[in-house]
């Protein structure tokens, strides 16, 4: 979709200056419904109001069929957005249509995949009214430890190719390799990854990064596993 996306937890806290979200969550019979809000507890938001920038989502399944709908108010000099998608499967295929509007542009769109033993071909589809259409396609392999995903994607005329490896070691441990190109540009990216489960709710990443694309620190989140521009250690604890 060529609609501008909706705002995550960087526009909220540190374009908005907004000190907290407000969220509630309501599973019931198959639907699971969210609501949040900007909470402001100083006064220096920028909408000036200590309750703002709703935003709400909810998705339904019921047997093979699947809807998702989403809505965020008009804020912070973005336009309100509203997204709705239908999935089902079909004779082995996972296929999703989808609508988004901000009131400016428009996005259609359509995708599906199917498995074809270890591989898992896919494709999609999408007619944005302003910007140039999207199209991609996808493979992905995953037999014993290893997985290996491959994708070529023209995204509103930026055309880039990507692939991402994943091997189980054993004993917790998963190497982790991928790289990537913006053709259209000229630029590339690459990591290189392990990841260790210590048990007990507590992991280790030991990763190294380095996209070309963007400056620090918008190009943190590269290649699938969206690691940090760079060399990252990090130890993390569930409980």
């Amino acid at each position: 979709s060529a609609v501008a996306g909706f705002n995550d937890g960087d526009v909220h806290f540190d374009d908005a200056n907004f000190d907290a979200i407000l969220r509630g969550d309501v599973m019931y019979s198959g639907v699971n419904a969210h609501i949040s809000f900007g909470v402001d507890t100083n006064g220096d938001a920028v909408g000036g109001e200590e309750i703002d920038a709703m935003q709400l989502a909810a998705t339904a399944s019921f047997g093979g069929f699947g809807i998702i709908a989403a809505y965020q108010e008009e804020y912070n000099g973005a336009d309100s957005i509203v997204g709705i998608a239908g999935t089902a499967s079909l004779a082995g295929a996972d296929v999703k249509v989808a609508y988004e509007t901000d009131g400016t542009e428009t996005s259609i769109g359509a995708s599906v995949s199917y498995p074809v033993g270890p591989v898992t071909v896919g494709g999609y589809f999408t007619s944005n009214d302003i910007a140039d259409n999207s199209y991609g396609v996808s493979a992905d392999y995953a037999s014993g430890p290893v997985s290996i995903s491959a994708a070529f994607d023209s995204d509103a005329g930026v055309e880039s190719v990507e692939v991402d490896v994943t091997y189980d070691v054993g004993n917790g441990i998963t190497a982790l390799v991928g790289a990537g190109s913006d053709l259209t540009n000229s630029t590339t990216y690459y990591y290189a990854a392990g990841e260790v489960d210590l048990g007990g709710g507590a992991s280790f990443l030991l990763s190294y990064a380095d996209d070309e694309s963007a400056p620090v620190p918008a190009n943190d989140a590269i290649g699938g596993p969206e690691y940090n521009q760079g060399l990252t250690a990090l130890l993390s604890f569930k409980f």
